[in-house]
């Protein structure tokens, strides 16, 4: 939190986890919300994962990084996808 208070890129990205418990969002997503393109300088992505990062750790939200993409989830969310992917896998093999 900056010196005068919650910050646009904090809103944005509390905004986002408020409104998203139940699936992983990643950066761009985060990016998007809190600028509103999908065109992103390195300093707009840093300031989103340094904001997400901060109010992951206060939320319950763990970071994870899947494929090289960086996405933050609740560890309940993060259980229930990876049954789900474990699932898909079965029926494909079996």
């Amino acid at each position: 939190m900056s010196a005068t208070g919650t910050g646009h890129v904090q809103k944005a990205v509390l905004q986002s986890f408020a409104a998203n418990p139940d699936r992983r969002i990643s950066v761009p997503e985060l990016v998007i919300a809190a600028y509103g393109s999908e065109q992103s300088t390195k300093p707009q992505r840093q300031a989103v994962i340094r904001a997400a990062d901060r109010l992951a750790s206060t939320l319950g939200f763990q970071r994870r990084r899947i494929s090289g993409q960086v996405f933050y989830v609740l560890p309940t969310t993060a259980m229930r996808l990876q049954r789900e992917a474990f699932a898909r896998l079965q029926g494909v093999t079996a």
